[in-house]
């Protein structure tokens, strides 16, 4: 008979050292990082699911990775603009998407290029997407708190890859004018 592997006397999850030793530990300007984390776990494991069967247990991590990708990048963009703003880069803790973009949508749009707008708008509706779906951030993880409903995961991951690009670039930009403004 093969022994399954229970938990033994002595295991923790948290142990330093081996081979896959990682830091953990981050500062307000790391969301970017955490963010992208989050990303690249969907991104994997869109990637399984084209390279393998369909298994449905994958998609509520893949869609709570992409919305928290989104959460994280908006909660970046609101610490950048208070650093600029208030010289202290706070930021809404709470996880209603359209809460946390109500936050920055208007300086959003003030900073905008004209050229940029319909990429800011059409940004702004894909939150709104995940904000439809999921009202206070847990509609991804609970059973009963999401209606059954039918997503491509393949183009998910293409709009959220144009979308992320878009919101660093834009992170980018305002941490650029931070700099700057540290410098004068």
């Amino acid at each position: 008979m093969t022994e399954l592997p229970w938990p033994q006397k002595g295991d923790k999850a948290f142990l330093e050292g081996r081979a896959c030793h990682m830091c953990v530990g981050y500062r307000v300007d790391s969301l970017p990082i955490i963010a992208d984390g989050f990303k690249k776990a969907s991104d994997i494991l869109v990637e399984y699911l084209q390279q393998h069967h369909r298994d449905d247990s994958l998609v509520p991590p893949i869609l709570f990775g992409y919305r928290q990708c989104l959460e994280l990048r908006i909660k970046a963009l609101t610490a950048t603009k208070n650093a600029l703003e208030v010289g202290k880069p706070d930021f809404n803790k709470g996880h209603v998407l359209k809460t946390l973009w109500n936050g920055i949508r208007a300086y959003l749009y003030e900073q905008v290029e004209q050229e940029e707008l319909e990429t800011l708008q059409v940004t702004e509706q894909v939150i709104m997407e995940f904000d439809d779906r999921d009202k206070i951030g847990d509609g991804f993880r609970y059973p009963d708190e999401l209606e059954q409903f039918h997503v491509d995961l393949l183009n998910m991951r293409e709009v959220m890859d144009r979308v992320c690009i878009f919101l660093d670039s834009f992170n980018d930009m305002l941490n650029a004018k931070l700099k700057r403004s540290k410098n004068i």
